[in-house]
């Protein structure tokens, strides 16, 4: 077999767990049900006892509550901080996550039922039971569960209530109540998951503990046991509290001013960094270490920032595409990096907007007058729409909603101008179709350029379309991306280029900028140049990244030198701490399961492959992981059964099946093998590598023709690879076409004039030229 055709099990280059901690992180206005009683004992009751409705007797002995979580520490605020306490208490942070109460919740558990699919839903509170519950009954298997239903997340514009389902487990039900319209509605709309799915309400995917409860809660410990598979959960408080934000309370209050929080050591009263970090911890998507963040800490020593350089997340230009939440799109926006705050915009302690949007005097208070460096702006004639019309709205066209969790309108806070070329050129929406949905994308583009003209010709639309160019696999991106790199000056957006150009990681120009950035103030740039290194196996620029002062740097480099540092070295222990933290999810199993391949502890290795795929059995990707593992340690046939698997469950992508034809063809298999790279570029017409070993096992089949133009296709999808017209070279000289020969072994030079098997062969060529033309000469 062919020494191309056996590279075939590439690495498996596992992304941090990106962990979705959010059910609402919306704006909208707080609802009757949250304003504050009229009954003054009642307001003054700690917090959790009125808002989250507290039962002693209500079964709480899987999750275990730390002393005080009654009695909420927040209570004891209250008494000097009166009005804050009034606008946080019946703020989203303040109604994060409480206990179900009678009074707040009877009429949501009246009987109602609902059907969605795969599954119906009777909610009910039967008399005398403290806690309500939900009768489900699943179509696959016909069988139905009695759900407890005692704890609750998230107020407006939908709650999702938490049911107890053993072993310290809290899971979010997949239905959701609208306070506003009263009813039940599917979350998942159109959603066919099943009980296989990572996730399924029932999964781990919708597990609070490690999916909601550390934004939900105050001072939040998941407290997973990597060896049973359970929780030990623990909290001080219910809800985020006041120490989430300003940080732990005094052993005893200040004598001088009767505080029991530091205030000179308040986090939200030092520096901008520290502020907007507390709000990142939640307001983000992003994979994450620990989750032992307070109060004054660094977001990167304990969390994975997730920018767009993870496809399907962010549309090419950082729209939001998947649930990203906030933080990411502000960090890449020009406001964000003009030192705007969260604060600027937002009470501290309703969560709600200062001033109005519809008005737009939110974004008035700085671009009226040109405040704090802003560009000054007169909407209408910015906007060219009517004074009192929705296009004259700032948010409207440069913070667009996308609806989330059925009925979860959210904010873009990327701040984008709105480009009509780019959804004509790429797909990705703009905010004038959005707006005006019976027109259509060239209409939008006629008026954008005649109001705007050549300033719609930004660097930033050059931005895009190589972001979408990398996102699409085409190899001359590198091009475009390091254009983009060097005229960036955000630099969530640079870190976000260099990590795009990790797949060109061998490339002199992406490595002598991954160097350079490795002094970059920004730990999220070194955070990305640590990834380039790692990905090109660049032992020493890692072991000087595993010094860097900042975690999330460190864990990046470590990871990638994990199969060489003693276990007693402090690099071991922090990687091996951040893969048990995240080991109770498909992701971190892989992880886990890497980990221990690298080290060669192989049967710990299957024990965490097996643990991710069923845990996630509908996961394709896991599937295949499992098969490279499968395949390093000899089972070859057991490798092709997962990657069968994985080919079923993603029948669209065209890696499955060319992973599949690389096994038949290991496993002499030549049909199937066949089959399998046919199939793979049936689905995927450009896929220059199934070409290539596609032509290669044509070859060997004495095809020669076929097995041309199979690889003449490859070279067509992919020109910047000498193999591809080297490997047609060989066949021409088989052909005995030297003239053909010659012509493709020049286009492998042409590609590098130094690629070694083209030199030969080029001699070789001449040679046996000079003997045909001697021989011809002869006769």
């Amino acid at each position: 077999m062919s020494r191309n055709l056996k590279k075939m099990w590439g690495r498996v280059v596992l992304a941090s767990v990106a962990v979705c901690t959010l059910a609402y992180c919306g704006t909208k206005d707080i609802d009757e049900q949250t304003k504050p009683s009229e009954d003054k004992s009642q307001a003054e009751k700690p917090v959790d006892e009125v808002s989250e409705g507290v039962t002693p007797s209500l079964n709480m002995k899987k999750s275990a509550v730390r002393q005080g979580a009654v009695g909420a520490i927040s209570s004891k605020c209250i008494e000097c901080h009166k009005e804050e306490a009034e606008k946080w208490q019946h703020s989203h942070h303040g109604l994060a996550n409480r206990m179900v109460s009678k009074k707040r919740d009877a009429k949501v558990f009246a009987g109602q039922s609902i059907e969605v699919p795969g599954e119906t839903w009777v909610m009910q509170w039967v008399e005398g039971k403290e806690i309500p519950s939900a009768t489900v009954k699943f179509a696959d298997k016909g069988d139905e569960h009695n759900y407890p239903m005692a704890m609750a997340i998230g107020e407006v514009p939908l709650i999702q209530y938490l049911t107890d389902v053993g072993n310290g487990r809290w899971q979010t039900s997949r239905i959701a109540w609208d306070p506003e319209k009263n009813e039940w509605f599917d979350s998942t709309p159109n959603d066919d998951r099943t009980r296989l799915d990572w996730g399924h309400w029932t999964g781990r995917g919708m597990n609070w503990n490690a999916n909601c409860a550390y934004c939900h809660m105050t001072d939040y410990n998941k407290n997973y046991d990597v060896e049973t598979d359970t929780y030990h959960s623990e909290w001080n408080e219910m809800a985020i509290g006041c120490t989430q934000c300003h940080g732990n309370l005094l052993p005893v209050a200040n004598p001088t001013n009767g505080c029991l929080i530091d205030i000179d050591g308040d986090p939200m009263s030092q520096n901008d960094k520290m502020t907007m970090d507390s709000c990142a911890s939640c307001h983000s998507r992003r994979g994450e270490i620990d989750d032992s963040f307070a109060a004054g800490a660094a977001y990167e020593d304990h969390y994975q920032l997730t920018l767009p350089s993870t496809p399907r997340l962010w549309y090419a230009d950082g729209q939001i595409l998947d649930e990203d939440y906030v933080w990411t799109s502000f960090k890449m926006s020009k406001m964000g990096h003009a030192g705007v705050t969260c604060m600027d915009c937002h009470d501290p302690h309703t969560a709600a907007v200062k001033y109005p949007v519809e008005s737009n005097a939110l974004c008035m208070q700085c671009h009226a007058a040109g405040t704090n460096g802003a560009t000054m702006i007169n909407p209408t004639e910015h906007s060219f729409h009517k004074y009192d019309s929705t296009g004259n709205q700032c948010v409207e066209c440069h913070m667009t909603n996308t609806t989330y969790m059925g009925r979860d309108p959210r904010r873009d806070h990327g701040f984008h101008i709105p480009d009509p070329l780019l959804t004509k050129e790429l797909g990705i929406p703009n905010a004038c179709n959005k707006c005006h949905t019976e027109e259509s994308v060239d209409w939008a583009i006629k008026w954008v350029d005649e109001w705007y003209g050549e300033k719609m010709n930004r660097p930033e639309r050059e931005r895009t379309r190589s972001m979408q160019a990398a996102y699409d696999g085409d190899p001359a991106a590198i091009e475009g991306l390091i254009k983009a790199y060097d005229e960036q000056v955000i630099p969530a957006w640079s870190a976000t280029l260099l990590g795009t150009m990790q797949m060109w990681a061998g490339d002199q120009r992406v490595v002598e900028r991954a160097d350079a950035a490795m002094g970059s103030d920004t730990a999220l740039v070194r955070e990305a140049a640590a990834g380039v290194f790692a990905r090109n196996r660049d032992v020493a620029r890692l072991q000087k990244a595993i010094e860097d002062p900042v975690r999330s740097v460190r864990i990046t480099a470590a990871w990638a030198l994990i199969n060489q540092l003693p276990v007693e070295s402090e690099a071991y222990k922090e990687v091996d701490a951040f893969v048990t933290h995240i080991s109770d999810q498909p992701a971190g199993a892989l992880r886990r399961a890497e980990m221990f391949t690298r080290r060669g502890d192989f049967e710990s290795a299957a024990e965490w492959f097996k643990k991710a795929v069923d845990w996630d059995a509908s996961s394709a990707p896991s599937h295949e992981a499992y098969a490279i593992f499968l395949n390093q340690t000899g089972k070859r046939r057991e490798a092709v059964e997962e990657l069968v698997k994985a080919a079923n469950l993603d029948p669209e992508n065209s890696r499955y099946p060319y992973l599949l034809g690389l096994a038949y063809g290991e496993l002499k298999d030549q049909e199937k093998a066949r089959e399998s790279f046919a199939k793979a570029v049936e689905i995927a017409p450009g896929f220059a590598r199934a070409h290539y070993n596609l032509g290669l096992l044509l070859a060997a089949e004495e095809k020669l023709d076929e097995a041309a133009a199979s690889i003449r296709r490859a070279e067509t999808a992919d020109p910047s690879l000498p193999d591809y017209p080297y490997a047609r070279a060989t066949i021409h000289m088989r052909q005995n076409n030297l003239d053909a020969a010659m012509e493709a072994v020049t286009n492998a030079l042409g590609v590098d004039r130094n690629y070694q098997p083209a030199l030969a062969l080029i001699r070789q060529l001449a040679i046996e030229q000079r003997r045909q033309e001697q021989q011809g000469g002869g006769e």
